[in-house]
């Protein structure tokens, strides 16, 4: 089984891979992400 289990269905949108890095950078860095 792959260890990719949250990657099955339609691949992400450019929108929604911005929308998760910034979420990781604002986690990583310890700031807000802006919108």
């Amino acid at each position: 089984m792959p260890a990719e289990t949250h990657m099955q269905g339609d691949p992400l949108g450019r929108d929604e891979i911005l929308k998760l890095v910034k979420d990781r950078l604002g986690e990583i860095l310890e700031v807000e992400p802006s919108s």
